[in-house]
């Protein structure tokens, strides 16, 4: 997961960052941060980022400005917007900013919106690049595994199967989300299909089939955590 932080005052990327941090930590999800101090900057990166965090009062260019460029780049962002002053709310609901946090920031609050926003990051949709030239737009949440296939990927759906022409590293950075795991170089699985497991494998059910994946000795540790973790979240 890629998320930016985009705010003129250093002390307050450190604070954010800090926090978030934490929060990722804990959820043991993977996440990158990127710091930026001024809003062209951000819009001037190629990383297609999952979550920003925008300051509204920014020299160069606003945040309400920024967020609202990330958007006609990237239209599944979900946007933070970040300021002391509460004027800024209708401008920051115009560009469909996800929350609005004023500072200083409550964690609570913070978490708890984050918590949600993990929610609904899992349920957008991807599109899939065929081999044969087609391509399919898919909910991720109906993908149930991806697997390595003759140097491409195949992706298991519960409406159909596609063979993408990208390698499975490329789905590993897309299908970032929580319930979404690697449990060996060759697999991705999806965590809502999971039947049953155990120290070396997982059982998947969809439509009717099962499918058993081996979970790799150097991962098994791994694995049961984050499957434990998804459990009790009921993501």
């Amino acid at each position: 997961m890629k998320i930016a932080i985009c705010d003129d005052e250093r002390k307050f990327i450190k604070d954010i960052e800090n926090a978030l941090v934490n929060y990722f930590n804990d959820k043991r999800i993977n996440a990158e941060f990127y710091t930026f101090e001024d809003g062209n900057d951000l819009l001037n990166s190629d990383i297609c980022f999952d979550i920003a965090f925008l300051d509204v009062e920014m020299p160069a260019v606003s945040g309400i400005e920024t967020g609202k460029k990330l958007k006609q780049k990237i239209s599944n962002i979900i946007i933070f917007m970040v300021t002391a002053y509460s004027d800024y709310l209708d401008d920051a609901f115009e560009i469909g900013a996800y929350r609005f946090l004023q500072k200083p920031l409550n964690i609570i609050r913070l978490y708890r919106s984050l918590d949600t926003a993990l929610l609904t990051i899992s349920k957008k949709k991807i599109t899939i690049i065929c081999d044969d030239g087609n391509s399919a737009v898919v909910p991720t949440g109906t993908i149930v595994f991806c697997e390595t296939y003759k140097r491409k990927t195949r992706i298991v759906t519960t409406d159909g199967e596609y063979v993408s022409k990208e390698k499975l590293g490329y789905w590993k950075e897309k299908l970032n989300e929580v319930n979404f795991y690697s449990p060996h170089t060759s697999f991705i699985v999806n965590f809502n299909y999971v039947k049953s497991f155990n120290r070396s494998s997982i059982v998947l059910e969809y439509c009717g089939k099962t499918t058993t994946v081996a979970v790799a000795s150097r991962k098994q540790k791994e694995f049961r955590a984050k499957m434990f973790f998804f459990a009790e979240r009921g993501m």
